[in-house]
């Protein structure tokens, strides 16, 4: 595992929930990025991993997603950071939770929506 300033990670796989669950035996919770800094600035993540970070839309329809911080809003207006990728969210089927993902092409980190049950490593924020 790894510790930088408020957040800590790993390449242990996990679902999205277990994630949250290990998030908070930590006394954290998964990783809110609530600017292109905080979210970009983790630089050593590993670019062959996806990782969960704290954002999923429970209510599984469109436009609903919400941050494991409830006090941060979730918006889509041009005030709010969002790093979708290109087609993201996809918002169908079992997709209703976000990993980030080293994209070549972009050279930067994106967010994608992706199954709950999937195992990725996790991100994890500490207070």
């Amino acid at each position: 595992q790894t510790v930088h300033t408020k957040y800590i990670w790993g390449d242990m796989r996990y679902t999205y929930w277990q994630g949250q669950t290990l998030c908070q035996a930590y006394g954290g919770h998964l990783a809110v990025f609530e600017t292109m800094k905080e979210a970009q600035g983790i630089a050593s993540l590993s670019k062959e991993v996806s990782y969960w970070f704290g954002l999923f839309n429970a209510a599984q329809k469109p436009g609903a997603w919400k941050w494991a911080r409830p006090e941060v809003l979730y918006s889509s207006s041009q005030n709010s950071y969002l790093g979708w990728a290109d087609s993201q969210p996809v918002e169908a089927g079992s997709a209703w939770c976000a990993v980030l993902k080293w994209v070549e092409d972009a050279e930067a980190w994106q967010w994608f929506s992706d199954d709950c049950s999937m195992e990725s490593a996790v991100i994890c924020e500490m207070p």
